[in-house]
């Protein structure tokens, strides 16, 4: 890795920025900070991007290549030539960790407490449909992997996992990982959108999409329809984004249809939506866990939050009940009432006449 060599070896170390060959910067525990060395001159730095590129069986010119995405090494790159950046060629690089952090870690960071944590692994028992969003850097694939670690793992249920890139590595056993193939001629490409239909006749229990951006979301709100449990990450900064990004690109996979068709289908499949944020000052946490549902009398898409984080207090507040309605898909797949209990609004009564009964 030539003058790059210290930031690979650095755990520390998760994204290395190439500005130009003297002006390196790394992001080193979620912050960015510069780089001590640089490549020897221009030409050293150029040679050094033509080897990766090579290695990774691609070019890097002034054509058709003048933006290059690859993946070496299960890192990933992204070359851009100096006739797009006019100060020098450029090259961003994301390391692939070594060891990916623990549930534990997640909760001993702050980024959630148990309860939180708890009560998103028992929408993950519950095979309930989760959207899992934030704004870029704010640590939701390792947030999304660590929860379906610690849960999917413990209740040895069959997965599916399908991404443009390998980012989540899932430590459950009985796991099949799908990747997409790029190729500018269709009939050889595979896309993402390809690979959720196949795992639908795969016969998961969990389908796991690595991140939703494109036409794949008309196919993973199929799976969402068709009960497979679907959790994919996406890029939002609130709820109703999530939301409204997902509607938009079923529509574009699906064009021939009105919005308000797609707006039915979306919120109808979508059980809840959990925004992670990176804030300064305070670091990443879980900010809202949201359910979505759909009012057929107005025709219009609802969203109700039951955890908010609390800026002043630094607490993740439950401010709100599940529905019956999700509460009871919930326990059709498994989940025991005494753990449902506590969210929902269920009477008091109601609840001991069932202890009773049972």
């Amino acid at each position: 890795y030539s003058a790059l060599t210290e930031a690979f070896e650095d755990p520390e170390v998760s994204d290395i920025y190439c500005l130009k060959y003297n002006k390196i910067y790394v992001e080193k525990n979620g912050k960015n900070v510069k780089y001590p060395h640089s490549f020897r001159n221009e030409k050293h730095y150029n040679d050094f991007i033509e080897r990766l590129t090579k290695e990774a069986g691609k070019e890097l010119n002034k054509g058709d290549s003048k933006i290059l995405d690859f993946d070496l090494y299960e890192d990933r790159y992204c070359a851009v030539e100096d006739v797009v950046a006019p100060n020098g060629k450029s090259i961003t690089i994301r390391k692939h960790g070594l060891s990916h952090i623990t549930l534990e870690q997640i909760v001993q960071f702050g980024c959630m407490n148990a309860e939180v944590a708890n009560f998103l692994g028992m929408l993950i028992e519950g095979e309930s449909n989760l959207i899992y969003a934030g704004l870029t850097g704010s640590g939701k694939t390792t947030s999304i992997r660590a929860l379906l670690d610690y849960y999917v793992s413990k209740l040895n249920k069959r997965m599916l996992v399908c991404e443009d890139t390998r980012e989540l590595f899932p430590s459950n056993d009985h796991t099949l990982e799908l990747v997409t193939v790029k190729n500018e001629d269709p009939k050889i490409a595979v896309d993402l959108r390809q690979l959720v239909m196949t795992a639908l006749r795969l016969k998961p229990k969990y389908i796991c999409v690595g991140e939703v951006r494109g036409i794949e979301a008309e196919s993973a709100v199929e799976a969402m329809a068709t009960g497979h449990s679907t959790i994919f990450t996406m890029h939002a900064g609130k709820p109703i984004d999530a939301v409204d990004r997902l509607v938009d690109k079923f529509l574009t996979a699906i064009p021939n249809i009105s919005a308000e068709v797609a707006e039915r289908k979306v919120a109808n499949s979508v059980d809840f939506v959990a925004i992670q944020d990176d804030i300064r000052g305070v670091g990443r946490r879980v900010t809202s866990i949201t359910e979505v549902g759909y009012d057929v009398k107005n025709k219009i898409i609802t969203l109700k939050t039951i955890m908010k984080y609390n800026f002043l207090t630094n607490t993740f507040d439950f401010v709100d009940k599940i529905s019956e309605e999700k509460a009871e898909t919930m326990m059709r797949r498994g989940v025991k009432l005494d753990k449902l209990y506590p969210y929902t609004n269920w009477e008091s009564d109601m609840y001991k006449s069932y202890k009773v009964g049972e």
